[in-house]
């Protein structure tokens, strides 16, 4: 892991990779053979990936607005640990909750 790349363990299948600074975090696992549930292929349009943030938020990117409404669309507006795993990026370590990992 190189000063540019930073640790994501998901639960609850325990899996650890790096993701690259600016990197989607969905993008990344799937550039690692990773199966990450979606639908859309990363263009923030159908919520299936959406993960919960349960360590590291400090570390995540600002939620741009395409992320905000189809969060609030599919129902996961108001949970302050959700995000969708096609749109955020990572500055440090973080462990996400998502199922269908692996």
């Amino acid at each position: 892991m190189t000063a540019a790349e930073h640790l994501v363990q998901v639960q609850p299948a325990g899996v650890e990779f790096t993701v690259p600074e600016g990197e989607p975090v969905m993008r990344a696992a799937q550039r690692l053979n990773l199966r990450w549930p979606n639908v859309c292929g990363g263009e923030a349009m159908c919520g299936v990936c959406f993960v919960r943030v349960l360590e590291g938020a400090e570390h995540t990117s600002e939620m741009k607005r395409e992320e905000r409404f189809r969060l609030d669309f599919v129902g996961k507006g108001k949970d302050d640990t959700a995000r969708l795993a096609c749109q955020l990026r990572i500055t440090g370590p973080v462990t996400l909750f998502k199922r269908g990992v692996r």
